[in-house]
């Protein structure tokens, strides 16, 4: 496995683990009121991860060299 799948591999057990603690740590207060939903704040933190991951998919795929004047390709 090269580098870049191994840094692969490491984020996404970091964002699911991290998932998995928002989850524990915050199931009993959003069961009570006003949420009333355990998986409330696990909700929140997978649609911020989501977001998070398409932009640094956009970031890692726009060439901002390209855009520098006097940069030369050589």
């Amino acid at each position: 496995m090269n580098s870049l799948g191994l840094m692969a591999v490491s984020v996404n057990f970091l964002l699911f683990f991290g998932l998995i603690l928002v989850y524990d740590s915050s199931a009993i207060v959003a069961s009570s009121e006003p949420f009333n939903d355990p998986f409330y704040f696990f909700k929140l933190q997978a649609v911020w991860i989501a977001i998070g991951l398409t932009a640094a998919y956009i970031v890692y795929r726009v060439d901002l060299l390209k855009d520098v004047k006097g940069y030369d390709e050589k």
